[in-house]
């Protein structure tokens, strides 16, 4: 088990794919020269539950688009804990949103005509 002052840090580009990189570690005192991160472990603001990403429809068609092997290396690589980077909610726009490949509504009407009792209503585009 690694000291909890141990940051293990990974690299993904165009090149590699989650290449580990050097450890880095905390220190206390005067600060190396650079950019720091000063860190108060007595003060803590929230618990984090987990890490997301939102799924628009757009983003699920280049996936359906991608071969099936590619798409199970991608779903690995986004959700599994230990060899991903463990994404554990999915954000799901209801309706357009703006990576959608169209714009839409669940209830789009005419220029100038309006449906308050939602007569009109359908996910169809989302089926």
């Amino acid at each position: 088990m690694k000291d909890s002052s141990t940051i293990q840090s990974y690299l993904t580009n165009s090149n590699v794919h989650f290449q580990a990189q050097s450890n880095l570690t905390f220190t206390s005192g005067n600060p190396p020269s650079g950019p720091t991160l000063s860190l108060d472990p007595s003060t803590k603001y929230q618990t984090i539950k987990g890490y997301g990403a939102a799924l628009t429809d757009s983003s699920a068609f280049l996936i359906s688009e991608m071969p099936e092997d590619q798409q199970n290396e991608l779903l690995h690589d986004l959700f599994d804990p230990q060899q991903g980077i463990g994404i554990n909610f999915l954000r799901l726009p209801i309706s357009a949103c703006d990576f959608s490949l169209e714009n839409y509504t669940y209830d789009s009407m005419p220029e100038g005509h309006t449906d308050p009792l939602l007569s009109n209503f359908s996910i169809k585009h989302d089926q």
